[in-house]
């Protein structure tokens, strides 16, 4: 990243970056310049064997450590861009493309805790832009909810494998496993954000320490002034969660 786009303030660079994602010929060059050495998200490729993505804070780490740990071998995943480019070039690419969502009251609550430069009616936007732009592109995802990710992983790569005619290895939703993925995703917080310890606001994994900030930003969120577009982003994600399960 340039030391120019750094040089902006948080916002600014939020909204300029969310303007540009929703166009792969725009975002993947991009995107792929970004993360040469970056082991924290890939862009899509003819490499790719399966895309896992999602709005923030939806369940995209947890979905992702778990696909990756049960296959038991190297495997290209594109992961973490956040950004529906990545999902519209796989569909179109006839990739597998698993998209996580989330109901906007949970996944921007925990947005708002992790990212606090971001106003509750731009997040509301956010939500919102991202989903509605890949809804054309429904026949050709596999649609799964947060809550069922996190309950029980397994259904969802039988699901995937019905729908894509693939042999990909079904993660065993035990409390060793779930523990395992949870660990890795506190080194990953660490790394990513140059820490020496976990923050608690970022780790993607439950975090009770939290909880008073989540409840502060659902608060937010709800301000009756805003209540138009918590509208539009319930509408949307009803929408998508009508055709979870694929």
């Amino acid at each position: 990243m340039s030391a120019q786009w750094k040089a902006l303030p948080r916002r600014l660079q939020h909204f300029l970056g969310t303007q540009i994602d929703h166009w792969p010929t725009i975002y993947l060059p991009l995107a792929r310049l970004q993360s040469h050495g970056d082991s924290f998200f890939s862009v899509v490729s003819a490499k790719s064997e399966v895309v896992i993505e999602g709005f923030p804070r939806s369940g995209n780490t947890f979905a992702f450590l778990a696909f990756r740990m049960a296959q038991g071998r190297e495997i290209e995943i594109a992961h973490h861009t956040h950004a529906p480019a990545q999902i519209k070039a796989a569909v179109r690419m006839g990739l597998p493309v698993l998209l996580i969502v989330r109901t906007p009251l949970d996944a921007l609550s925990s947005l708002l805790v992790q990212a606090p430069f971001l106003k509750p009616s731009r997040a509301l936007k956010y939500y919102f832009d991202f989903h509605s732009s890949v809804i054309p592109f429904l026949p050709g995802m596999f649609i799964t909810d947060f809550e069922q990710a996190i309950r029980d992983f397994g259904p969802i790569t039988q699901g995937l494998n019905a729908r894509y005619g693939t042999r990909f290895i079904e993660f065993a939703h035990s409390d060793a496993d779930v523990a395992h993925c949870f660990q890795y995703a506190e080194e990953w917080d660490k790394r990513y954000y140059h820490n020496t310890s976990v923050d608690e606001t970022t780790v993607a994994r439950p975090s009770r320490q939290r909880a008073h900030l989540l409840k502060e930003a659902r608060k937010r969120l709800t301000d009756r002034r805003l209540s138009n577009l918590c509208l539009r982003a319930q509408q949307v994600y009803d929408v998508l969660r009508d055709q979870s399960g694929g």
